[in-house]
C-alpha cells in the first residue's frame, strides 16, 4: 500500500470481530477473505435469524450487513434488533442496489447513522 507520495505505508491490521450478513454466495467469501486478510476475526450469516443468534451468543464488534436479504429480514431489521440488544454495536450497511438508502423514519437507525444530503 502506498501513500499519495508513492511511499510504502503499512497495511492497517484489525483485531475486532466482524459479523458479515450477506446472502450472495459468490460475494460473501470475497468479503470474508478481504476482512481476514486485514486481520479481522470474521463470522458469517446468510439470513437475519442466524445473524441474531450469532449476535446473542458471540462477541461481535461490527455488524456488516447487506440491506436486501431473503427470509423476511432486511439489513435494517437486523440492525434495529441488534442495536436494541447491544447499543454499542457498530453497524455498516452495504448493498448491490444503488437505489437503496437509509430510511430516516427509523428512530433507532436515524440517531445512530448520520444521513447524507441528497
Amino acid at each position: 500500500m502506498t501513500d499519495t507520495n508513492g511511499e510504502e505505508v503499512p497495511t492497517p491490521v484489525g483485531q475486532e470481530t466482524v459479523l458479515v450478513v450477506e446472502d450472495d454466495k459468490g460475494l460473501r467469501p470475497v468479503v470474508i477473505r478481504q476482512l481476514k486478510d486485514l486481520g479481522y476475526r470474521v463470522m458469517e450469516a446468510q439470513v437475519g435469524s442466524s445473524a441474531l443468534r450469532t449476535l446473542e451468543s458471540d462477541q461481535v464488534d461490527l455488524l456488516f450487513t447487506d440491506i436486501v436479504l431473503p427470509g423476511g429480514w432486511s439489513g435494517y431489521t437486523i440492525a434495529k434488533h441488534a442495536s436494541m440488544r447491544r447499543p454499542a454495536l457498530k453497524i455498516l450497511f452495504t448493498s448491490g442496489f444503488p437505489e437503496m438508502k437509509l430510511d430516516g423514519n427509523d428512530e433507532v437507525l436515524s440517531r445512530r447513522v448520520p444521513s447524507m444530503p441528497p
